[in-house]
């Protein structure tokens, strides 16, 4: 097994009160884009971040951090996961990020800053 890379954010996870996360497998191992839909997850909306967290046995095993359309500030906010109500078992709050040394966030860096190697 492969060890532990960074985070690759293509949204800002500071956007959001909490984010989902599940563990994601492929065969092959993949760049993810903004906008990329991913088959399998009902009520899929908005795919933020991704890590590839290991590969072994033919498989690549990556942490997803996504929202689904029932989530809070989403199109079809779910009146359990409204401001001040619970939240789905899968959440991680975006706090929980800050303890990564470096937050780099492809939204925010100019194609440019990727070529210089300042990203």
């Amino acid at each position: 097994m492969t060890a532990t890379r960074e985070t690759i954010w293509l949204e800002h996870p500071f956007k959001w009160e909490y984010l989902r996360k599940i563990l994601y497998h492929s065969i092959s191992r993949r760049t993810f884009r903004k906008g990329q839909h991913l088959r399998g997850i009902a009520n899929f909306y908005k795919l933020v971040g991704y890590r590839l967290r290991a590969s072994g046995d033919g498989f690549y095993y990556y942490d997803i951090y996504y929202l689904k359309t029932t989530d809070r500030d989403c199109p079809n906010e779910h009146p359990n996961y409204a401001h001040g109500k619970r939240m789905p078992a899968e959440a991680v709050l975006p706090p929980d990020f800050e303890s990564h040394p470096r937050l780099v966030c492809l939204a925010d860096v100019q194609p440019e800053e990727i070529l210089r190697g300042e990203a």
